[in-house]
């Protein structure tokens, strides 16, 4: 019986839509930098993001056991 509830539950985790499969571990960002070295060189660097997430069943699972679960996965 274990065994039928568990297959249940899988295979409601795979057709569910997929934003709800996954989540966002780690979102972060830096913004433009430029450096002026004793006015002579100067250096520029784009802004940098950086995202990590989990989707899938393993998303699902881990992202509900870290307490993650409800921000969908970009």
């Amino acid at each position: 019986m274990r065994i039928a509830a568990l297959l249940l539950t899988v295979a409601a985790l795979l057709v569910a839509a997929p934003s709800a499969l996954g989540c966002t571990l780690l979102s972060a960002s830096a913004g433009p930098v430029d450096a002026n070295v004793a006015g002579t060189v100067t250096a520029h660097v784009d802004p940098i993001a950086l995202n990590v997430g989990l989707e899938g069943l393993l998303g699902s699972v881990v992202c509900s056991l870290i307490g993650a679960a409800g921000v969908p996965a970009a």
